[in-house]
């Protein structure tokens, strides 16, 4: 099966990671990357231009004051994940899904 590399980004177009896809699950929501060589948080895509476009001063300056967004959605997923396993539940499938993309990601 053949792979991809495409754009993780929020709900605002700002380039927040990478994941590589299947070919054949490839969408028009999807934004394919030839290279990941694009600062993470430091680029927003342009859905009109379908192109990346780096971040201004000002958005930088206003980025930096605002609470990093992934970084408060792994900490949920995480305590769901803890929260299932203390209770003896079956994971659920946010932290199915968060995992599988990390072992993808980090190549586990």
């Amino acid at each position: 099966m053949s792979t991809v590399s495409v754009a993780i980004l929020d709900e605002s177009g700002l380039l927040i990671g990478y994941d590589d896809v299947s070919l054949d699950t490839i969408g028009p929501d999807h934004v394919i990357v030839p290279t990941r060589d694009l600062g993470l948080r430091q680029y927003r895509y342009d859905f009109n231009a379908k192109a990346f476009t780096p971040l201004t001063r000002q958005e930088r300056r206003l980025q930096d004051t605002q609470p990093d967004n992934m970084s408060v959605n792994m900490l949920r997923i995480m305590a769901l994940g803890f929260k299932a396993v203390r209770d003896g539940q079956p994971l659920p499938s946010e932290v199915l899904d968060w995992l599988a993309w990390c072992e993808r990601q980090f190549k586990l």
